[in-house]
C-alpha cells in the first residue's frame, strides 16, 4: 500500500490487512485505518501545543491521545472498564479493559492495549512479541458471556492494539545539533515494515505505521545511550482476538 499524507500531521501507512471478509471484519479493518490517521492528527495537536511528543512516555500518557482519537470516529468511548478474566472464586479473577469504543450503530470494540519500543534499523523483538502474544492472551480471558455483558451489539470484537514508537540513533560524525530536525525518509521505514512483517506473529490481523513530520522528528539526548536519538515514526498492531 502507498504511503497516505495527513495534512500538517506527516503520512500513514497501513503495511497488510489479514482480515476474514465478513462484513464487520471489512468495517474492522476501515477502523485500524481510521484510528492511525487518528492518532497521528491528536498525536501532532498535541505537539503544537504543549511542544512535547505524546507518546513517548508508554502507557500512562495513552489516554491524552486515544480517547479524543477514538470520539472523533464514533458514538463514544469509555476507559478502564470492570471485567472478569477467569471464572468468578479463580485468582485474579477482576480485570480492568483498556478501552470500549462504539464505532457506529453496528460495531463495538473492546481493546487491550500495551507500549513497545522499535528500533528503526532492528528487527521486532522478543520482547514486543511477547507483549503482542501476552494482550492476545489477556482477551481471550475474556468469555462470552462478559462479552455480551460489554455490549449488547452483535458485532462487538476483542482487539488488541500495540504501539510501538520508532527510535533510531544519531551518529555523532553527523554532527546534529539537539533539537535539530533529523527527518527519515519513508523508504527507511518501509525497510523497517518488511523486516516487522517477516517477523510477525501469524495471529496479527494489522500492522500500519505513522512517518512523523518533520517538526517532530528531532533529535534529543537520550539517557539511554551516549548521544542523540529522534523519533522518525510510530508502528500499530492490531489483532483481532476470538
Amino acid at each position: 500500500m502507498a504511503w497516505e499524507s495527513v495534512r500538517n500531521c506527516g503520512k500513514i501507512k497501513e503495511g497488510f490487512k489479514k482480515i476474514p471478509l465478513t462484513n464487520g471484519k471489512i468495517k474492522t479493518g476501515e477502523f485500524f485505518g481510521a484510528t492511525l490517521m487518528e492518532f497521528a492528527k491528536v498525536s501532532t495537536r498535541a505537539y503544537d501545543s504543549v511542544g512535547d511528543i505524546s507518546f513517548a512516555y508508554k502507557e500512562r500518557q495513552f489516554s491524552s491521545v486515544f480517547l479524543p482519537a477514538f470520539y472523533n470516529l464514533g458514538y463514544g468511548v469509555i476507559q478502564e472498564i470492570p471485567t472478569r478474566r477467569k471464572e468468578r472464586g479463580e485468582e485474579c479473577s477482576h480485570g480492568w479493559l483498556d478501552y470500549w469504543v462504539q464505532k457506529d450503530e453496528n460495531c463495538v470494540y473492546l481493546i487491550e492495549m500495551k507500549h513497545g519500543w522499535q528500533h528503526l534499523d532492528g528487527d521486532i523483538t522478543q520482547g514486543s512479541i511477547g507483549k503482542i502474544l501476552s494482550s492476545v492472551n489477556q482477551l481471550k480471558c475474556i468469555r462470552k458471556k462478559e462479552v455480551e455483558k460489554l455490549s449488547c451489539l452483535e458485532n462487538t470484537f476483542k482487539v488488541s492494539l500495540l504501539v510501538f514508537p520508532v527510535y533510531r540513533n544519531i551518529p555523532k560524525n553527523l554532527e546534529i545539533s539537539e533539537d535539530e530536525e533529523f527527518p527519515t525518509s519513508t523508504d527507511e521505514l518501509d525497510e523497517m515494515l518488511d523486516k516487522i512483517t517477516v517477523a510477525m506473529p501469524d495471529v496479527v490481523s494489522w500492522l500500519g505505521v505513522w512517518s512523523l513530520p518533520e517538526r517532530m522528528q528531532y533529535a534529543f539526548r537520550s539517557n539511554e545511550v551516549k548521544g542523540l536519538r529522534s523519533f522518525p515514526g510510530v508502528v500499530l498492531i492490531a489483532t483481532i482476538v476470538k
